[in-house]
């Protein structure tokens, strides 16, 4: 029995879609990469009115890798778009950090 079938094997099937791509939707898993434009990053920075520096070190990267994020320089890797969204998901009224 492969991977997939054992997950939705006794579940729901509609609901596990519904669920699954929820996750692709917020966290850019399954396939689907999810890119931040550099105004979505400078604007999540803002929202927490973080430097660079304390940005960078809640996200796991440096200063200066969020600096070329945000002028465009450079895109997040798939690993820090899973952080940032993260963090984002984390910034919505009622769910705390």
């Amino acid at each position: 029995m492969g991977i997939s079938r054992w997950l939705v094997t006794g579940v729901d099937v509609e609901a596990y879609l519904d669920i699954a791509n929820a996750l692709q939707y917020l966290w850019g898993i399954g396939g689907i990469a999810m890119s931040m434009s550099p105004d979505e990053v400078r604007a999540l920075r803002e929202r927490f009115d973080e430097s660079r520096g304390e940005f960078a070190a809640r996200v796991g990267v440096s200063a200066m890798t969020v600096l070329n994020w945000e002028k465009g320089a450079t895109r997040p890797t798939r690993l820090a778009r899973l952080r940032l969204r993260e963090i984002a998901c984390h910034t919505l009224p009622g769910v705390e950090a």
